[in-house]
């Protein structure tokens, strides 16, 4: 494998960590604006609501977004014969 390629990969494997730090983020915002929403009424508790669905979504996404250069890096990985 060429320096150019192992430094893509490791750039990709970064971004991939990143992301899944993102989405766990994500997700205890979207655990913290759960809790909020017990202690709130009337129009707080709907933006609440809306923000912990925003966040949540944020965190599939990430996820998802992750998943896909994992799945890229495995075949790379692959295809030069490094696994």
């Amino acid at each position: 494998m060429s320096n150019p390629d192992l430094l893509e990969l490791a750039i990709c494997e970064g971004a991939a960590k990143v992301l899944r730090a993102r989405a766990e983020a994500a997700a205890a915002r979207a655990e913290d604006r759960r809790t909020m929403i017990g202690l709130k009424t009337g129009g707080a508790l709907v933006i609440s609501t809306a923000e912990s669905a925003l966040e949540e979504r944020n965190a599939r996404d990430w996820r998802a977004l992750a998943d896909e250069i994992e799945a890229g890096l495995g075949e790379k990985k692959n295809d030069s014969g490094d696994l």
